[in-house]
C-alpha cells in the first residue's frame, strides 16, 4: 500500500528508531478498513496506535505512548507505517471491509449519503468559516483554484513560524527546533497537493522556496538533523513540482535554482540546489546551459583547502551532464584527463578501466595514485588495497607479493589478514627473516604485539609489554600469557592495582579495583598474594566502608 510523504512526519532519528520496531516484529494485529489504521506496537510496554488515511496520505494520528501526548509522530506510529507500506493489501479485501462498515452505517460515505443538501450545506459554510484549510478545499472544489488570498497566508505562516518558536533574539533552540521543523512541514504538507490539484505548479514552487530559505536562514539548534531533514522535503517536494510546469514555467524555476546554486547566504542549502539543477533538467537547452555554466565554476582560481572537494563535485556534475547529452565516452575521458591529479578524475577514469577488462590501464592508474597522493594515508590505503585485489583476481602472483610486502610494511595495519596472505605465498624456509622485517616495520607498529602472539612467540610478546609498561596493552594480552607467565603478571599488575587503591575515593572505583585483585586470584599462584593485598587495603583503609563492601562482595 502506498501513502504519500509519510516519512517526511518523523525526524530522522525516531524514523529510524521505528523502522527498527518493524524489523524486528513490533507491530502486530494490523487492521486496516480503508480509512484508518489501527495497530498494536511493543515497546517498553504495549502502545495502541491509530492513523486515519484520506487520499493516501496521512491525515491524523493518534498513540498511547507519551512521546504522542502533545501530537508529535512518534516511532511506533513509523513501526506501523513501515508495516502497511511493506506488505500487499488486497483492493478486494479492502472493498469487503468498507462494505461491512458502510451496512454498520459509520462510515465517513454512508454519513454523508444521509445527509439532506441543505445539512450538507450547512455544514460546508461552517467548516469553511471556521477552518481556513477546509475553506481552501470548498473553494478549490467549487472553482478548481486557489485564492490568491490563501497563497499569501501560507507564505506569511512559514515567515511567521520562526517567531513562533525562537526566543525574543529569533534563535530556535533544541527544545523547539522539532516543532519549528514539524509546523514548516505542515505548510508545504497542505499546501502543495492542494496547488497541484489546481494546475498551479509555480505556487506550490513558490511556498516550497520560501519554506527552504526560511529553512536555511533559521538560527537553530537542530542536533537531531531538522534542517537536513527540510532540506531532503523540499527536494521531495520540488521533484513532485517540476513535471507539472509548463515549458516557460520550467524555465523561470529552472532561473531560481541557476541563481541560487551558490547563495553563500544560504550556506551548505546550496547542494541541495545543484542537486535539483543538475539532475531534474533533462532538457537540452539546460543541460547546455548547465555546461556552461559548470565550466565557469571549474575554470575559477583556487580559492583554499575545500576548493578540491568542490571541484570534484563540479567535475561529477558536469560528468553527469556530458553523459545526459550522450557525449562519447572517448571524449568524456579525455575530458577527465585534464584533471588527473584530482582523485575523482582518477577513480572515474579507473573504474572506466575495469569496465573495459584493461586491468594494466587499472593497475598503472593506481599506482600513479599512490604518487600523486602520498601525503594523504586514506587514499593510498584504498589505492593500495585495490591493486591488491586486482592482483589477486588476475592471478598475478609475484606482483601481489610485492604488493602486499610493500603494504603491509608501508601502510598502518589494524588486522592481520593481509599479514596472513603474505606468509601463505611465502616459502617456510623463508618466512621467519620476513617476520623479523614486518616486526620492524612502520605499517605493523600497532599489530606487531598480535603476531608475537599468532606466531607463538610468548616470552619475545611478554618481554616487550614489560618494557612498554602499558596496562592497556597488558590487559589485552594477559589471558592468554597467564597460562605462561602468571608470577610476571602478577608481579606487574599487583603494585599498580595497590597504588591505584591509594588514590582511590567512590564505590565505582572501589568496585572495579576490587574486581580486577579478583580476577589476579584466578592466576596460577595468585590466591595467596591477592588475599595479602585484601587484607592490606582492610587495615590501612578501615574507614572506608563501601571499599569493605566491595572486597566481601568479590570473596575476599
Amino acid at each position: 500500500m502506498q501513502v504519500k510523504g509519510w516519512k517526511r512526519m518523523f525526524l530522522p532519528h525516531i524514523l529510524e528508531r521505528g523502522e527498527d520496531y518493524y524489523l524486528n516484529g513490533a507491530v502486530e494485529d494490523l487492521e486496516w478498513d480503508g480509512e484508518s489504521l489501527v495497530a498494536t506496537v511493543h515497546g517498553t510496554e504495549d502502545y495502541e496506535v491509530e492513523l486515519w488515511l484520506s487520499d493516501s496520505r496521512v491525515e491524523d494520528f493518534s498513540c498511547s505512548c507519551p512521546y504522542a501526548e502533545d501530537g508529535t509522530p512518534c516511532k511506533h506510529m513509523a513501526a506501523v507505517l513501515f508495516q502497511f507500506t511493506a506488505q500487499d493489501v488486497s483492493p478486494k479485501e479492502n472493498e469487503k471491509k468498507q462494505a461491512g462498515k458502510q451496512e454498520q452505517g459509520d462510515t465517513l460515505e454512508a454519513l454523508v449519503s444521509a445527509m439532506s443538501a441543505a445539512d450538507a450545506k450547512t455544514l460546508l459554510l461552517r467548516l469553511g468559516r471556521e477552518i481556513s484549510a477546509a475553506e481552501t478545499q470548498i473553494r478549490l472544489f467549487a472553482t478548481g483554484k486557489v485564492p490568491k488570498k490563501q497563497q499569501k497566508d501560507w507564505i506569511a505562516r512559514i515567515t511567521r513560524l520562526r517567531r513562533e518558536h525562537g526566543d525574543r533574539y529569533g534563535f530556535i533552540d533544541y527544545e523547539h527546533a522539532s516543532d519549528y521543523a514539524l509546523d514548516l512541514e505542515h505548510v508545504m504538507e497542505e499546501a502543495v497537493p492542494m496547488l497541484l490539484e489546481a494546475a498551479m505548479p509555480m505556487e506550490a514552487f513558490e511556498v516550497v522556496c520560501a519554506a527552504f530559505r526560511e529553512a536555511s536562514e533559521a538560527e537553530m539548534d537542530d542536533s537531531d538533523g531538522e534542517r537536513s531533514m527540510l532540506w531532503d522535503s523540499c527536494a521531495e517536494y520540488w521533484e513532485e513540482i517540476l513535471p507539472a510546469g509548463d515549458e516557460t514555467q520550467r524555465g523561470q524555476m529552472y532561473a531560481w535554482f541557476s541563481e541560487h546554486a551558490r547563495d553563500k547566504s544560504l550556506g551548505d542549502a546550496t547542494d541541495t540546489i545543484q542537486r535539483i539543477l543538475f539532475y531534474d533538467f533533462p532538457e537540452e537547452e539546460y543541460l547546455r546551459k548547465n555546461l556552461e555554466l559548470l565550466d565557469s565554476w571549474i575554470g575559477e582560481p583556487d580559492s583554499g583547502s575545500f576548493h578540491s572537494y568542490l571541484l570534484s563535485t563540479w567535475l561529477g556534475y558536469r560528468l553527469h551532464t556530458m553523459e545526459a547529452l550522450s557525449v562519447p565516452p572517448a571524449e568524456r575521458e579525455a575530458w577527465l584527463r585534464k584533471y588527473y591529479a584530482l582523485p575523482f578524475a582518477r577513480e572515474c577514469l579507473l573504474e572506466s578501466a575495469k569496465e573495459a577488462g584493461d586491468w594494466d590501464e587499472a593497475l598503472r592508474i593506481l599506482r600513479e595514485g599512490l604518487e600523486i597522493d602520498r601525503e594523504k594515508p586514506g587514499l593510498t590505503d584504498e589505492y593500495s588495497r585495490q591493486m591488491i585485489e586486482i592482483l589477486r583476481e588476475q592471478g598475478r602472483g609475484e606482483e601481489l607479493r610485492e604488493a602486499l610486502l610493500e603494504y603491509v610494511t608501508e601502510r598502518p595495519q589494524n588486522s592481520l589478514v593481509y599479514v596472513q596472505e603474505l606468509k601463505s605465498m611465502t616459502p617456510p624456509e623463508r618466512w621467519e627473516t620476513l617476520r623479523e622485517t614486518l616486526l620492524k616495520a612502520q605499517g605493523m607498529r600497532t599489530m606487531r604485539w598480535d603476531l608475537l602472539l599468532e606466531e607463538g612467540e610468548y616470552r619475545r610478546l611478554m618481554d616487550g609489554l614489560l618494557s612498554s609498561e602499558n596496562e592497556w596493552l597488558m590487559d589485552r594480552y594477559a589471558p592468554e600469557l597467564k597460562k605462561h607467565y602468571p608470577a610476571e603478571l602478577l608481579d606487574f599488575y599487583l603494585p599498580r592495582v595497590e597504588r591505584a587503591m591509594y588514590g582511590a575515593s567512590n564505590r565505582g572505583r572501589y568496585a572495579e579495583l576490587c574486581g580486577k585483585l579478583k580476577t589476579l586470584r584466578s592466576y596460577r599462584g595468585g590466591k595467596e598474594r591477592t588475599i595479602e593485598v585484601a587484607e592490606k587495603w582492610r587495615t590501612a583503609y578501615p574507614r572506608r566502608r563501601a571499599m569493605l563492601e566491595e572486597l566481601e562482595r568479590a570473596g575476599f
